[in-house]
Order: structure tokens, then sequence, then C-alpha cells
């Protein structure tokens, strides 16, 4: 007799469920989400431990970016194991993203069916603020160039790395008040430093830079601001600023060597210093409230102090001055002279005659600046007190007071 036998073999089949999150999209920036995941044995046999992937994905149809793994235990028929992650979301996750979970990735047990090993949540959006790179300084010192360095954009959780980040963008400016609206230059995401050539020794600059981004595309805010100095043979620079119709040594005038970043307010006694200005000719300025804006050339030899004095003069406008006003003609060699200026017939002969309160004439003076010392036509001291003085040039005349302080 013959007995016939028949095999019935018994394969496990594990399938997955969807991610599923416990707060609704939209997902935002540093905010932390947990996701849960059941695998369940939908077979007749029992399935091996293997191992569950969870993916943030830009595409549904991709696993490249792996966020946790777990150990799934054996499983008989008919049985399940829950899984869950606490995911927390950062600059390098914003966009459109998926979800993904995925077990026996390697194929490692024999299953009835393949095909559901892999489920999908999503598209969730991920929303935020491009992050900036960190930590940038920029070296003082160096003869000609400023070295910059600077460190990737940290971010907690799930995106570490450089994920969506293709580059940088460094900015530059004479002034902290902020950059000049375009960069000096673009570079790759793997490059965290530069050598900025294009400077003058002496000179403060100010940086920034920003990060990158693609999916979604965009530019970061600016980062911290870093400033330096390049720095080569140098020089001492120093000097009085005066008026040049009075002689008064003048205080709180702004000196700056021109585009270099150096500028001060001069002291009590009109006088200016500067340290580490570059050797070689540097334009210098000076401003002052009323004053018409001096600028100069000046060489700086090194390691030595170039000593520049400069006068300015008032900015009059078209009218008749009458500098200083008081005068006091006492012989100290400080506002001993009146200056009458009339900036509207500049290049006439200007003739002016000095009256007292009575209408008595005392002394005419000519030129294009005509000036008094205080004396008549006779040589002889007046006193103190208002006079009048009548001016013309060709046919256009002008009248006022000048006072005598004794």
């Amino acid at each position: 007799d013959s007995s016939l036998f028949q095999v019935i073999l018994a394969y496990p089949d594990l399938t997955v469920s969807s991610p599923s999150p416990d707060l609704s999209p939209p997902v935002f920036v540093g905010q932390t989400v947990l996701f849960s995941v059941v695998v369940t044995n939908q077979g007749q046999g029992p399935a091996e431990g293997c191992e569950l992937v969870l993916y943030l994905e830009e595409h549904p149809d991709s696993t490249t970016n792996p966020l946790i793994s777990f150990a799934v235990p054996p499983l008989q028929g008919g049985e399940t194991h829950s899984f869950s992650a606490p995911v927390t979301f950062s600059y390098f996750d914003m966009g459109i993203r998926y979800m993904i979970a995925v077990v026996d990735e390697e194929d490692q047990i024999e299953e009835s069916s393949e095909s559901n090993n892999k489920s999908v949540y999503g598209p969730f959006s991920v929303e935020g603020i491009l992050a900036p790179p960190e930590d940038l300084s920029a070296e003082s010192g160096y003869n000609g160039f400023i070295p910059l360095n600077w460190s990737t954009p940290s971010a907690e959780g799930s995106g570490t790395g450089s994920k969506g980040l293709f580059g940088y963008q460094v900015y530059r400016s004479l002034s902290p008040l902020g950059p000049d609206p375009d960069p000096i230059v673009s570079l790759s995401f793997n490059d965290t430093s530069y050598v900025d050539s294009l400077v003058s020794n002496g000179v403060t600059y100010y940086y920034w830079a920003t990060a990158l981004y693609e999916n979604p595309h965009g530019e970061s805010d600016y980062s911290n601001m870093s400033t330096a100095t390049p720095q080569g043979p140098s020089g001492s620079l120093s000097g009085e600023v005066w008026d040049i119709h009075t002689g008064q040594r003048l205080r709180d005038v702004s000196v700056s060597v021109v585009e270099m970043g150096l500028e001060q307010l001069t002291d009590s006694n009109g006088r200016n210093s500067f340290e580490n200005v570059p050797v070689g000719p540097v334009p210098i300025q000076g401003e002052k409230y009323g004053y018409i804006t001096v600028v100069d050339t000046v060489s700086i030899i090194e390691d030595e102090m170039t000593v520049h004095d400069f006068p300015m003069q008032r900015d009059f406008g078209q009218g008749m001055n009458v500098v200083p006003n008081p005068f006091t003609p006492n012989g100290d060699g400080i506002n001993d002279i009146a200056n009458f200026i009339w900036p509207a017939v500049e290049g006439e002969l200007l003739t002016v005659t000095i009256y007292n309160v009575e209408g008595i004439p005392l002394v005419t003076i000519e030129g294009e600046e005509p000036s008094w010392d205080g004396r008549d036509d006779g040589g002889g001291i007046v006193s103190g007190g208002i006079y009048i003085y009548m001016a013309w040039a060709g046919n256009t005349r002008m009248s006022g007071v000048v006072c005598v302080a004794r």
C-alpha cells in the first residue's frame, strides 16, 4: 500500500502600519512629535526577529535618510508589536516631508508576501525659519587680508548634518549698521572659511554670513556680525584744527582717515591723534557743523609720528559776516581782529567804513576780506562797545554792527 503525504508550509507575513503622529500638521521647527507604528505578523508561520526603520524623506519612494531603527522581536502568526519614537524637527527638515516605516528591509525573512513591508505617512509640512551659520569670526592684524571662519548651522533632533544646506554667502560693510546688499563671495556648503584679500590695511571691516538651502529654497537670516582690521606697516598721525579767521583752536571737530574706519573728535585744544595708520598717502577729512568740510592727503611714514595741522573756514552762506563778533583787540593773539567776509561779492574790492553810535566815521578799510584791528584812522584804540559798519562792493551795499569787547 502506498500512502500520500501533503506538506503544507506556513509562512509569516509581516505588515507595518502607517506612522501615526500624536500632533496634527503642520509641524514647526523645534517641535517634537511622537510617531507610533505597529508591526503585525498576518501570516500563519512564525517570523524571526528583524529590524524596523523610520525614514524622513522629501519623496514617498525614497529611503535615504534614516531617523531611527528598532529591533522587532520574533512574532507568531497573528501577533503584533508596537513602537513609538519622538522626532524633533529641525531647520534642515523644512518643506514637504514624508514619514516612512520599513520592516525587514533586508529581506532576511521569507514571507508569503513582500509587498506590505512599507508604509508612508504624508505629505506634511515642516515650517520655520532657515538657520544661519554660527560663530562667525574675523581675525585682525594680517597684512593685506582678513581670514574668516564659521560653523555650520546646528540643528538638534531629526535633521542633523547638512541635509538641505548647499552653500554660504559672505557679506561685508564699512559700517556696523548692516551689510552691503551684494555678497562678496558665494561658497559651497563644504566651505566654512574664507580669506578676504580685497581689503586695505588700517580699514575696519564688518562681516556677516548666510546659509543657502534647497527644498525649501531660500537664504537664512544673517549670522552674528564680526569685525576685523588688516594691518601692515604703520605710523602715527596727529595735528591741530583751528578757525582760519580767528585762530581759535576748534574742539569737537570730527577728524577721520577716510574709508579706513579711523575717526575721533578733537579735544578742547583742537588736537587729534591716531595710531596704526597705514604707511603711504592717506586721505583725511575734518567736519564740524557750521564749517566747510576739509579734505586733504597726508603721507604717513613707518614707525614715525606725522604731524598735520589744518584750518577750517566757517560756512557763511552769501550774506555779510563779521568774524569774530564780538572781538577782543587786546594783543593776546586770540580774536584780536574782526574779519569782514561777504561771499556774495567774492573777488571784488570790499570797502568798509566803521562808525561810532553817534554816526561819526572812525576808519575805512578795504580788501577782498578786509579786517579791523580796533583802531581808528589815527591809530588810536577805540573803547569797548557797539559800532556800526557800512560796506559796499560796486553797487552792492550792506550795513550792520560789530562789537568790541575790552
